[in-house]
């Protein structure tokens, strides 16, 4: 019998924190697009610290289920892959904060000519996490097939590492100093951490689902 059918309370709480996690990545998208158009500023720092509220949200949530889990009646093995699946997921707010607080502790400046594909790496990574989330909503509450949704993410993860590649040729094939080019590059592989993240949730949902079935 899946296990969330007598512990309801578990998943709505699951749930709650992949919607959060969703609200810092779509602060962690405003803030990078306000990065693009007017630097770093005071109302960047405004969106920066916007989104380390939700990362702390997300983190209270976890303590909550974390109580939560030992409270139920779960198997151990059963609270062992819920904590696997949170550790994993957790990886996603956490890079973006730190992506936001290295931009503006650094001071960094992204050339013109890289905005575009920062921009579509940024797009396409948020929409691998939307694939995860509901990949984890049917994982955690049916019985429904989740191999095409996670196929689907490993798709998005392809796409932002060829996106990655690109932006790393062309930005050591520019003009910049090559000071600038070590922090930049920093920065696109912190931001391409995002997809991989994703991929590594869909994965372990994807045995979490099978080892349901059994």
């Amino acid at each position: 019998m899946f296990m969330f059918n007598k512990n309801q309370i578990i998943k709505e709480k699951l749930d709650e924190y992949f919607n959060r996690v969703k609200q810092s990545l779509v602060t962690f998208q405003t803030a990078i697009e306000y990065w693009f158009e007017h630097g770093i500023d005071s109302r960047f720092r405004t969106f920066f610290d916007d989104a380390h509220v939700q990362e702390s949200k997300a983190d209270d949530i976890l303590e909550e289920i974390d109580e939560m889990l030992y409270e139920k009646t779960l198997l151990p093995e059963s609270r062992r892959e819920i904590l696997i699946l949170l550790e994993r997921a957790d990886n996603i707010p956490n890079r973006a904060e730190s992506i936001l607080n290295q931009i503006e502790t650094q001071m960094i400046v992204l050339p013109d000519f890289m905005r575009d594909d920062v921009r579509e790496l940024v797009r396409v990574s948020l929409e691998a996490y939307d694939l995860v989330m509901e990949t984890a909503h049917r994982t955690l509450g049916s019985n429904r097939n989740i191999r095409e949704l996670v196929e689907q993410v490993d798709h998005k993860e392809s796409v932002c590492d060829k996106i990655e590649q690109k932006l790393i040729r062309e930005l050591f094939h520019s003009a910049l100093d090559k000071a600038d080019k070590i922090l930049i590059k920093d920065i696109v592989l912190q931001m391409g951490d995002l997809s991989d993240f994703c991929e590594n949730v869909a994965d372990f949902l994807k045995i979490f689902h099978i080892k349901r079935q059994v």
